[in-house]
């Protein structure tokens, strides 16, 4: 018996190994943690490294939904047998809410960022009051804050009553002012 070896050269399988590597990943649709320790990871390059993982997760929330609604159907009619009611699939909703890891230093720069936006836009509503009048600087308000309009409209004083409350206040600091001018005379 005579053996025979041959030497596959050190570069070459390595070169092969990265290569099964790197398609395994691909064509299994995984996520490769080794590529996450460069130091300098954004969101970004966070989220572009689940893109295949997050594909895959795609086909799978499909194929779950519909092996979902098959179980549904004999859950709600046991449930419909049993209280005498009257669901129906469509009565049925599922919602699968995904979770990608993140940098929070990037998160919190910007809701940062987004803060001191919605800071800007309302500092700005507020100095054209006199131009665009109450009313209509309230309302740009609540869109910025994302508050609805009609739930607040009447806690707001009308101009009139706003400008009377102003009088009334300018009149009671002025007769306190003018009754410390005096005490402190005295």
């Amino acid at each position: 018996m005579d053996f025979k070896t041959v030497e596959v050269p050190y570069q070459a399988r390595q070169t092969k190994l990265d290569l099964d590597e790197k398609n395994i990943y691909r064509f299994g649709m995984g996520f490769n943690s080794a590529q996450m320790g460069d130091g300098n990871v954004t969101n970004v390059v966070i989220k572009s490294r689940y893109a295949l993982l997050d594909l895959k997760c795609n086909k799978l929330e499909i194929r779950l939904k519909q092996f979902l609604r098959k179980i549904l159907k004999v859950v709600l009619q046991e449930i419909n047998d049993a209280n005498g009611t009257d669901f129906q699939n469509k009565d049925v909703y599922f919602e699968f809410e995904r979770e990608v890891m993140t940098n929070a230093q990037d998160n919190a720069h910007i809701e940062l960022t987004d803060a001191q936006t919605r800071q800007t836009d309302v500092n700005t509503l507020l100095s054209l009051e006199a131009t665009l009048g109450n009313e209509l600087v309230v309302q740009g308000i609540c869109e910025v804050l994302e508050i609805d309009y009609d739930d607040i409209k009447d806690k707001i004083p009308t101009d009139d009553l706003y400008d009377a409350e102003q009088s009334l206040n300018e009149v009671v600091t002025d007769e306190h002012s003018t009754e410390r001018i005096n005490s402190v005379a005295t």
